[in-house]
């Protein structure tokens, strides 16, 4: 029995004139492992950003099977997620607030984390200004954070 546990029909989203994801429709089955393949620039990854709530699609609908949501999709980029705009601290608090945990214990756990690799002189720096060391413990940090309640990296 294939069922369905994410479904995504003519899904679409565009940045002005230009259109990232056309009309994609979709379903992921129970235990089914899922990719996306494609060349630069097809949507890839716009769609995994619409099925992981950072981005509001231009229309069209995600479905989530009964008892399920975001927070069971694992997501694993190609490249470091690392946003040289944000500052350390603003980097962790942004990929904590993608888990399931309160907005009090991401906040802690983005403080002991830069205190523990050693960052906490550069919590306001923008990471894109800062040493390349400050960019990979920052990237260390993230997994840390997104485990529910626990602060201390495996």
């Amino acid at each position: 029995m294939n069922t369905k546990m994410i479904w995504v029909e003519n899904l679409s989203k565009k940045f002005g004139e230009l259109t990232a994801v056309d009309n994609l429709s979709f379903e992921v089955c129970k235990n089914e492992i899922f990719g996306l393949l494609g060349p630069n620039g097809a949507g890839k990854s716009t769609t995994i950003n619409m099925l992981c709530g950072l981005l509001e699609p231009s229309s069209g609908k995600i479905h989530f099977a009964e008892g399920l949501n975001r927070s069971a999709i694992g997501y694993c980029p190609q490249e470091n997620i690392f946003y040289p705009k944000l500052t350390c601290l603003e980097q962790l608090l942004f990929i904590g607030q993608l888990y399931d945990i309160s907005q009090k214990q991401v906040k802690k756990n983005a403080e002991m984390l830069l205190e523990m690799m050693g960052l906490n002189g550069k919590q306001n720096t923008l990471a894109g200004k800062s040493f390349r060391w400050n960019e990979t413990a920052t990237q260390y940090c993230f997994g840390a954070n997104s485990r529910s309640g626990n602060c201390h990296p495996r």
